[in-house]
């Protein structure tokens, strides 16, 4: 069952000319414990766009089942939204279960 990782401390984001056009996304932070798989961004549903133009997700993973020793372990997850709200979207704001973090487009 997938869950929020423990945190975020970096993100990283850019438009790539792919077909449709592309949001690169690079996410860094930490998991509880070592042997998580299956890292993915849950992005928000919106009716209407935000309207200061930053769109929000989750960043989830499958933690190991059984029992794990409890380290907190770096990963790193990179992905490419498309298509994704180009003429709204000004920046992305991800949370986990502890923080969140934010990047805007340059």
């Amino acid at each position: 069952m997938t869950q929020r990782v423990y945190s975020v401390s970096g993100l990283n984001i850019q438009i790539v000319k792919t077909n449709p056009l592309g949001l690169a996304i690079q996410v860094e932070g930490e998991v509880s414990t070592p042997g998580w798989t299956g890292f993915a961004l849950s992005h928000y549903v919106y009716v209407n766009p935000p309207a200061d133009g930053i769109y929000e997700a989750d960043m989830m993973g499958v933690p190991p089942s059984g029992n794990v020793i409890q380290v907190i372990t770096p990963f790193c997850h990179d992905e490419t939204w498309a298509p994704f709200p180009e003429e709204h979207l000004k920046g992305l704001k991800v949370y986990s279960a502890t923080n969140s973090v934010t990047a805007m487009l340059l």
